[in-house]
């Protein structure tokens, strides 16, 4: 399939497993490819199940244009001029709601701000110290847009998950590999991102195409994962990393060499930097 690529304005980019490598770091030559295309006029732009101060670190080292999609598309922000481009926060009562869910079931929540994350700890698992606690967050005027829910039992978190389910106001973006069809551990526990409905990488890819008036033919997007899905659809040129799952593959536009070998980058070289 063959695709203009001349008239490309907007490159929005997943980051794990899509720009990173088996160590997951981003090479010098894949952030010398995409400060290429910024220098080119283009906007690039980070899109992440991550949480926003993670994502706009990377976009940091990366150099690239100051502004993020977040949290699984919860959140477009500017951290150029600290503005919200587009956020659709958690109400408080909700959260309180979530987290009594979070107590009946023993999970442990980490509840995503955008510049923090704070915490619930109910039951102790080895992991890293990235959050506060959530005392700290009772007397705040902190949005929330997206809470990460995790536990050790497979029986447990999904119990939860049909609790979270069956109120019809959440999404589950994203959980740990194998989540939903087996039980499976992956790493020291079972995860799930949790967000409002009808919010989406994709949904949040519309609303910065608004903000910066480009259209979708002039947008092209790269990912690997079961949340990527949904940026197909709002993007003109959608590609799939050659690590990608297979169902996301059969989707894609393009299908570039594996993240471990720059794939992202060789194609932006090939493909549009040298069209």
């Amino acid at each position: 399939m063959n695709k203009n690529m001349k008239n490309i304005k907007l490159i929005i980019l997943d980051i794990d497993k899509t720009i990173t490598n088996k160590e997951n770091e981003i090479t010098e030559y894949t952030k010398k490819v995409l400060q290429q295309a910024v220098k080119k006029g283009m906007y690039v732009i980070l899109c992440s199940g991550r949480t926003n101060e993670y994502v706009v670190a990377k976009s940091k080292e990366l150099e690239i244009t100051p502004m993020v999609i977040s949290s699984n598309g919860t959140l477009v922000y500017d951290y150029q001029q600290q503005k919200n481009i587009y956020i659709d926060s958690i109400e408080r009562k909700e959260i309180e709601r979530i987290l009594n869910y979070a107590i009946e079931f023993q999970i442990n929540c980490k509840l995503n701000a955008i510049t923090t994350r704070y915490h619930n700890k109910l039951v102790p698992i080895e992991e890293r110290n990235d959050s506060k606690s959530l005392e700290e967050l009772k007397n705040k005027p902190e949005e929330i847009v997206q809470i990460f829910a995790y536990h050790r039992e497979y029986e447990s978190i999904n119990k939860f998950i049909e609790k979270i389910i069956n109120t019809k106001k959440y999404n589950i973006e994203n959980s740990s590999s194998n989540l939903v069809k087996k039980p499976k551990k992956d790493d020291n526990f079972f995860w799930v991102d949790i967000i409002k409905n009808n919010n989406s990488k994709g949904k949040a890819i519309s609303k910065l195409r608004e903000y910066l008036n480009i259209k979708k033919e002039e947008t092209i997007c790269f990912g690997d994962h079961i949340n990527d899905f949904n940026m197909f659809q709002y993007c003109g040129i959608t590609c799939a990393v050659g690590n990608a799952m297979d169902e996301l593959k059969k989707q894609a536009d393009y299908i570039t060499l594996p993240s471990a070998e720059d794939g992202v980058a060789r194609f932006i070289e090939e493909h549009i930097l040298n069209d």
